[in-house]
């Protein structure tokens, strides 16, 4: 896939097997690992104020502070830590469903490159 219409609804996407570029300015701090991040942003709801996407991390350790998320896991295998002690360690893999709160610092374990499919605020254009 390339170029896409992100205002475009009624599609489908083969999420296992869609090619990701690359996001080289992704913010997260690399502890572990190359960092490497690939991101397709798929429709935005402007309306709403909503994006929906895949997301994908490479195997390493990155921390992050996470916006207000709705994923769910299609292949890999992580572990998030909560930094501020706000919940235990979650595990994630294939059909896990994860909500973040906005402002949650967390770590990221990734074992095995880890793939999902989100919805967070719309950041703007």
């Amino acid at each position: 896939m390339s170029e896409h219409d992100l205002s475009r609804s009624n599609f489908t996407v083969d999420v296992a097997s869609v090619d990701l570029p690359v996001l080289t300015d992704h913010g997260m701090k690399v502890v572990a690992g190359a960092g490497e991040v690939r991101h397709l942003p798929l429709s935005v709801n402007r309306e709403l104020g909503i994006e929906r996407g895949i997301w994908e991390a490479a195997e390493g350790v990155v921390e992050d502070t996470e916006v207000d998320e709705l994923a769910v896991i299609v292949s890999g295998d992580a572990t998030i830590e909560f930094l501020d002690g706000s919940a235990p360690p979650v595990e994630l893999r294939p059909g896990t469903m994860l909500i973040l709160k906005e402002g949650v610092r967390t770590r990221w374990t990734v074992r095995k490159r880890l793939r999902k499919v989100y919805q967070t605020p719309w950041a703007g254009d």
